[in-house]
């Protein structure tokens, strides 16, 4: 697998999840705190994407020049990570963002 775009990729949501934190939009009046938890849960779900893919990069480098590196626990916690960021993405869009969004 190609790890090298993540880290960038998960940044970008990370800057967004801060950019969240920031804000309150009206249609979240009234329930900032779950706002922020999920802005907070999309935070700590992209920097560990990025942290992680890292991680996997170095690995990667090590197996090809003949090391062998148990990292199946690693790829499923990236998986997760990134899993968990997408599900918190649907749940705040769906809450706090319920316009249809047309191509």
């Amino acid at each position: 697998p190609n790890y090298k775009n993540v880290p960038a990729q998960a940044n970008t949501i990370r800057d967004h999840a801060i950019e969240l934190r920031g804000m309150l939009p009206d249609s979240a009046k009234g329930e900032r705190e779950q706002f922020l938890t999920y802005a907070s849960s999309l935070q700590a779900h992209a920097e560990d994407l990025a942290s992680i893919s890292k991680i996997l990069m170095e690995h990667d480098k090590e197996r090809a020049a003949g090391g062998k590196l148990a990292t199946d626990h690693l790829r499923e916690a990236l998986a997760a990570h990134y899993g968990g960021m997408v599900t918190t993405c649907v749940a705040c869009h769906n809450r706090y963002r319920p316009q249809v969004i047309t191509p």
